[in-house]
């Protein structure tokens, strides 16, 4: 059967064997793809659902292919985003990617310094950037920020936040103790904040006093990991952050990869662990004042 031949089954039988084969092996999904346009028109909804543009190949192809179809397509079906982009990249390209997929759900954004280039100041446009997040509500998002040393400090009070049940922060207590705004965050009910290695008695103090007055004022939090990275001695970090595990909400967890699991679709396995630790946990010792997940 060439791609311009009607199909000999039903289309509405063909099209649900097609969209099954498709939402089960990626790889099937794109041989599918180039069957027909018709089966194109069935599949392409599915392969665009969830888009991870890792690398700077990944980007520009995404780029190429917004210009190809309408401009509803992305709108409609992209309902998972994975964008990691050199913290000097050109603003005006993550503002046509965050544009074209404005209706994700779950959105995971990593700004990591990947180059030593650095764009010309007129290649930055922090008031575009921001016009282009306004439109997003993303519902779980897991981000890696620029630090407060680049002089930034997100605005958590702005709607892109409004309706976020899931944050996942991937900066170090350094940078998220020096923010403003998580008491507006009335929907969260699950948040993930780095602690990274020194933790000396200066640092220990701000984080605790910092989840302290998080859990005091977001009232639908149900659980607060603190994710412990680069540490040889787990157990003297958690010594010193006794006066945050006090609250049994907080989780802690050991890790050395600070971006595994940290997909904002697929982090259902921090939190499914998290939860389990605070369960189990309470279950064994009703006296114990903290939670600790090797």
């Amino acid at each position: 059967m060439t791609s311009t031949e009607e199909p000999k089954l039903p289309l509405d039988i063909l099209r649900e064997l097609f969209e099954y084969a498709a939402r089960a092996d990626r790889h099937v999904a794109l041989n599918l793809a180039r069957v027909s346009t018709w089966a194109r028109e069935w599949v392409d909804p599915i392969l665009y659902h969830a888009i991870s543009l890792h690398r700077e190949s990944t980007i520009r192809n995404f780029l190429r292919t917004t210009k190809e179809k309408k401009h509803d397509f992305f709108l409609d079906h992209v309902k998972s985003l994975y964008l990691s982009v050199d913290i000097h990249s050109e603003t005006d390209r993550i503002v046509k990617i965050l544009t074209a997929c404005a209706r994700v759900t779950h959105l995971t954004i990593f700004f990591v310094p990947t180059s030593q280039h650095q764009c010309h100041p007129s290649c930055h446009s922090p008031e575009r950037l921001g016009t282009a997040v306004s439109n997003l509500r993303p519902t779980h998002l897991s981000v890696s920020f620029p630090t407060i040393l680049h002089g930034f400090y997100p605005e958590l009070k702005l709607p892109f936040y409004s309706r976020l049940t899931h944050l996942s922060v991937v900066n170090d207590s350094t940078d998220w103790t020096a923010w403003s705004g998580f008491n507006s965050l009335r929907t969260l009910t699950h948040l993930a904040l780095d602690v990274r290695q020194p933790v000396d008695a200066s640092k220990a103090a701000r984080i605790c006093t910092f989840v302290a007055s998080i859990l005091q004022h977001c009232t639908q939090l149900r659980i607060c990991v603190l994710l412990l990275l680069f540490t040889d001695d787990p157990r003297d970090t958690r010594e010193q952050l006794l006066t945050a595990a006090e609250d049994r909400r907080v989780v802690f967890l050991r890790e050395t990869e600070p971006f595994r699991d940290r997909d904002a679709r697929e982090e259902r396995v921090l939190w499914e662990k998290a939860e389990w630790t605070m369960a189990t946990t309470c279950e064994e010792d009703e006296s114990r004042s903290y939670q600790w997940l090797w």
